[in-house]
């Protein structure tokens, strides 16, 4: 069910393609994206524009949302492309918000399954 390896999005067409058409799911620190991609690995992106501030503000939200996801990788099944974006109060919040916000995320996208979870 999990992978050993974080395989991440790095082609700006993959990140249309899951802003097009992939599902969406929003909270007011992070905005999900998830569509399956047809293979056999989960791949990963993540994301933070300018609005969410200075580089030093986007390196830390994307930090962040990393480091969550690290937490939650093990648990999510694979075959699907996922997208992260960071907003503007990303930046500001502790990893613990932000994996909270994401487990939400990927629950509902049935992503996780309830049983693995403590």
């Amino acid at each position: 069910m999990s992978q050993k390896k974080i395989v991440t999005l790095n082609q700006n067409s993959q990140f249309k393609r899951l802003y097009s058409k992939g599902s969406s799911f929003v909270s007011y620190n992070l905005i999900t994206y998830i569509k399956r991609n047809n293979l056999n690995i989960s791949r990963v992106g993540i994301t933070a524009s300018k609005k969410v501030g200075i580089s030093v503000k986007r390196n830390r939200a994307k930090r962040i949302i990393k480091s969550s996801y690290m937490k939650l990788f093990p648990q999510i099944k694979s075959g699907f492309d996922i997208v992260f974006v960071a907003r503007y109060k990303t930046c500001y919040l502790k990893t613990q918000d932000i994996y909270e916000n994401m487990f939400k995320h990927l629950r509902n996208a049935h992503l996780i399954d309830e049983k693995i979870y403590n």
